[in-house]
């Protein structure tokens, strides 16, 4: 990421680092917190430890501090997330706080803004004129379309495609961001997120209703077979039948799982080629299988090198 540096009155630079989102918390003001006037206390120092347990100092910022209204919602809460914001009121225990932090998590896990899930849902509202309502929208003829379909559309409308690569291993994905910032900047979207961080239906549901419409590819690596994700790839089948889509699906270790990889919507060679990329390992074969997909399935033209194995054992020599 490019340096984000500010000039001080005094002259010094400061690189001032830019994170994914912010969390605010409204702990100090008129009403929230204020248990004599019959509002539930806000529990900050769990706000603070979760912060902290769940390493979030360098994605999200969390500010606990005065009022951010409307106050006979207290006790409320901000959260800013890739140019989203989400409202929340009458956050009064210790389990919805918590469900905030696996909310935020998921978004992270995705690098994507998520709709909220239903358990936080039914606690949300829109505090912005900006934000209007379905009737003023349709008297001004405005826009009618949800905030999701809105994003959604926005992201159809661009002239990239947008690959998704859902993996259980998290090495996959760190390895994934490597490989991505060798790809060239014409290059397909890539994003990527571990479904076991999805924990309910309810989490699937909202995942892939806010995805699914921006990809043309899907790519699913699964430790477990299909079942260790089982209505995740029914809506990916599905969906993948419906739209005429590409879904290739793979196993997360060395072993074949003919179930798994029949589910695939592209040919048994296309599927073994994949597989072949990722197992070899390493940054260029992953980023190689990406561009091998492109070609074959989204007809580009980037180009490609066949998979290199790699050692699977031995000191790691970065450069080498």
């Amino acid at each position: 990421m490019p340096r984000n540096t500010v000039l001080r009155p005094d002259g010094k630079l400061v690189n001032v680092a830019r994170k994914q989102g912010q969390l605010f918390v409204c702990a100090t003001g008129c009403c929230c917190g204020h248990t004599e006037r019959k509002f539930a206390p806000v529990p900050t120092e769990l706000y603070h430890n979760e912060w902290e347990r769940r390493k979030l100092r360098n994605k999200v910022h969390l500010t606990q501090g005065g009022c951010l209204g409307p106050c006979p919602l207290a006790n409320v809460v901000l959260l800013l997330f890739d140019a989203h914001h989400i409202w929340f009121h009458s956050i009064n225990s210790e389990t919805q706080v918590l469900a905030i932090y696996d909310y935020i998590e998921q978004m992270l896990a995705a690098n994507a803004y998520l709709p909220p899930p239903a358990s936080l849902a039914v606690y949300t509202f829109t505090s912005f004129v900006w934000d209007g309502h379905e009737s003023q929208r349709r008297e001004q003829g405005a826009d009618t379309l949800p905030l999701q379909g809105r994003a959604s559309a926005l992201v159809q409308g661009t002239a990239r495609p947008v690959i998704l690569f859902l993996s259980h291993a998290d090495t996959d994905l760190l390895t994934l961001r490597a490989a991505t910032a060798n790809l060239p900047s014409d290059f397909p979207e890539v994003r990527a997120a571990n479904p076991a961080y999805l924990h309910t239906e309810s989490d699937v549901d909202a995942f892939l209703s806010f995805m699914l419409p921006q990809v043309e590819l899907v790519i699913v690596r699964l430790l477990g077979g299909r079942a260790s994700f089982a209505y995740g790839m029914e809506r990916l089948v599905s969906w993948a039948k419906q739209e005429e889509q590409w879904l290739v699906c793979l196993p997360g270790t060395d072993a074949l799982d003919p179930e798994l990889m029949a589910s695939s919507t592209v040919g048994v060679p296309v599927a073994h080629e994949a597989l072949a990329y990722l197992q070899s390992g390493g940054v260029a074969n992953y980023e190689h299988c990406l561009r091998f997909l492109s070609d074959h399935l989204l007809t580009t033209g980037f180009g490609f090198d066949p998979p290199i194995p790699q050692p699977r054992h031995g000191v790691y020599y970065p450069g080498w």
